[in-house]
């Protein structure tokens, strides 16, 4: 597949240029997630940490989610073309 088909169809799906780089990221994350809570309870570890520590992880993921989220482009409705 040509690099100018494989960047029209990522295109047409909703994808745009620096999400190529922030993908790789987030995939290697959650690998990285996946692998660790397979060797320790991540869960327990967050569960028996301090309040503050686990309120500040807390926000500090919403932030990270409103900030890779957050877009100029505005979105059709969903439901438009039916």
């Amino acid at each position: 597949m040509r690099t100018a088909d494989r960047s029209s169809m990522l295109g047409s799906m909703g994808f745009r240029g620096e999400d190529s780089r922030i993908i790789p990221l987030a995939v290697a994350t959650m690998l990285t997630a996946e692998h660790l809570q397979s060797r320790m309870n991540l869960e327990g570890l967050v569960y028996s940490s301090p309040g503050y520590v686990r309120w500040t992880a807390y926000y500090a993921l919403v932030a990270v989610i409103i900030f890779f989220g957050a877009t100029n482009a505005v979105q059709p409705f969903i439901y438009f073309q039916f």
